[in-house]
């Protein structure tokens, strides 16, 4: 299994890190002063096919260690590791075969984060406009666009307007609502990503009996066992 992780270096850390062995681009930076001078570069490990195995020098060890220069497709360095120093998982994956990633069990609950986000947005700005809320103030007409934002101010025609002083415009948006249906997004992300059953693993308190300690935690595990299995599964084949 080959693992690509890309990151973004410094030409002076690099420089730090590899002495003279960097990229042209890398040493021009540095002579230009351009120290903080970002790059893109690529750690791949992955089983290293053709060695030498009467050799144990770390260009002949069972897997690979690549630094590389996107860019540049300039190697950094090039040594190895007796065993593979990564242990990825996958959650779940296709089972068509047709896509070798894995998944992780937020994709199962993805639309409720990016919903929770939105409502919070809309909730924090319902509380601004009501702990700060926009202002109204007679003037020849109203002068467009409104703008309703927190501690806005707007101007109106007093002779069209009975109010005839600086009043707050009313803000009819309805927080407790907001609050509930957000909670229950909030929910249903918790049981995706199984909240409720470690918090139910840890509230074991000392007034509970042996018995029913067990049954929670076996309880507990019955319901994570199916999901968890083929992980660990892949992990021991690693």
């Amino acid at each position: 299994v080959a693992m690509y992780r890309p990151r973004r270096i410094t030409a002076r850390k690099a420089a730090l890190r590899w002495g003279n062995n960097i990229s042209k681009n890398m040493k021009k930076a540095i002579e230009d002063g351009n120290h903080y001078q970002d790059f893109e570069i690529i750690h791949h490990v992955a089983p290293r096919y053709f060695r030498d195995v009467s050799k144990m020098d770390s260009v002949n060890m069972e897997f690979k260690s690549v630094w590389i220069v996107v860019d540049e497709k300039f190697v950094l360095s090039e040594s190895g590791f007796v065993e593979n120093p990564y242990a990825v998982g996958r959650w779940w994956k296709d089972d068509t075969g047709d896509d070798p990633y894995g998944y992780s069990p937020v994709m199962d609950c993805l639309a409720s984060i990016k919903l929770v986000n939105a409502q919070k947005r809309t909730l924090i700005r319902a509380s601004m406009k009501q702990s700060d809320p926009a202002l109204m103030s007679p003037y020849k007409f109203w002068i467009a666009p409104l703008n309703l934002n927190p501690s806005a101010m707007n101007y109106y025609d007093s002779a069209k307007f009975k109010a005839d002083q600086f009043a707050a415009i009313k803000n009819e948006g309805n927080i407790p609502i907001n609050v509930d249906v957000m909670k229950m997004e909030q929910d249903l992300i918790d049981a995706h990503l199984y909240v409720n059953l470690f918090e139910n693993m840890m509230n074991v308190t000392k007034q509970m009996t042996v018995p029913e300690v067990q049954k929670r935690i076996a309880e507990a595990l019955a319901l994570i066992s199916p999901v968890i299995g083929h992980v660990l599964d892949e992990l021991h084949k690693i």
